[in-house]
């Protein structure tokens, strides 16, 4: 039997915030880049939408990904070969250096499950795809910022989105 302040007060229910589903939280619109894009403009794009990395698409399917990590070491490795990093990001295509997603998620799993996968994932982002997709359609992201905006949300204070609001700082 609830209690009066319960999820089934009023006689109504009220979902409980662990029921929330990967859908309730992902990002429906996201940047992509073409396979065929230079490294040099998906880093402009990654620095432009402050992200650290991106989903590498054709039409609505997913490739891989490309990461700031990967972008890095691929440019680091060309110079100790002799290249010049500016020419090499300038000439190599996303498609050069994409990574398969290490995980990914549906809109259906519930964002518990998810979570724990997107705590291993090296950039900090799920790929959301349609499971029924041969091959996977991609429906949109899962972020790390978008489980924090969950958490702020189960204590009450989720700040508007896009808020800079900061907390203050201890001992400060």
């Amino acid at each position: 039997m609830a209690d009066a302040g319960g999820p089934n007060a009023g006689g109504g229910t009220k979902p409980v915030p662990h029921d929330h589903r990967v859908a309730d939280r992902m990002r429906r619109r996201f940047i992509g880049v073409a396979p065929g894009e230079s490294l040099d403009h998906v880093l402009g794009v990654m620095h432009l939408a402050r992200v650290r990395a991106l989903p590498v698409v054709d039409g609505e399917a997913l490739l891989g990904l490309v990461s700031y990590r990967a972008i890095a070491r691929a440019a680091i490795l060309a110079a100790l070969g002799g290249e010049s990093p500016r020419r090499f990001l300038e000439l190599q295509p996303a498609a050069a250096i994409l990574e398969p997603a290490a995980a990914a998620t549906s809109p259906e799993e519930p964002i518990r499950h998810a979570a724990a996968r997107l705590a291993r994932a090296p950039d900090g982002l799920l790929p959301v795809l349609d499971p029924r997709g041969d091959p996977p359609r991609l429906l949109g992201l899962l972020t790390e910022s978008d489980l924090l905006r969950e958490l702020a949300g189960r204590a009450g204070r989720a700040p508007a989105s896009g808020s800079q609001e900061r907390p203050p700082i201890a001992g400060a």
